[in-house]
């Protein structure tokens, strides 16, 4: 099953991390694991919508009183990866119209605010999901 939005400005999904200690990601408190990892946005057809494209943003997020930052790359076809902007806390995909990607989300600890010069705390955790924006009555996948 996958999760489908539809003409969604800005796609704003949280990261986690579960009690098994995997990265997974959720939009509107819907874990995207149960979707099969996999979002589909719809842009209205003929491009005159209140939106034309969409942004996906994935924010920061603290487990355990522990900081971790997330960083977000699409996975190209030449298997290069090409990294998303970072700003404002998060990872941010830039406005996109017709783009299906698979994108390689990394969490990494980081020390607690006061600890100085401190550096990264050991440890980072990732999963992959594939994001879909296309207009409205394209073919999911």
């Amino acid at each position: 099953m996958i999760l489908r939005v539809e003409n969604i400005k800005t796609i704003n999904l949280k990261a986690k991390i579960d009690e098994e200690g995997k990265l997974f990601l959720s939009y509107i408190e819907q874990p995207l694991r149960e979707r099969g990892d996999t979002i589909f946005d719809e842009l209205p057809k003929d491009g005159r919508g209140p939106h034309d494209n969409a942004e996906v943003v994935i924010s920061d997020f603290t487990h355990e009183e522990v900081l971790h930052q997330v960083f977000a790359w699409e996975v190209l076809r030449n298997g290069e990866l090409l990294q998303w902007a970072r700003s404002d806390n998060a990872s941010r995909s830039g406005e996109r119209d017709n783009t299906v990607a698979n994108v390689l989300v990394v969490a990494i600890s980081t020390p607690k605010p006061g600890d100085g010069e401190s550096p990264p705390a050991p440890g980072s955790t990732q999963t992959t999901v594939k994001v879909k924006i296309k207009k409205q009555g394209a073919m999911p996948f």
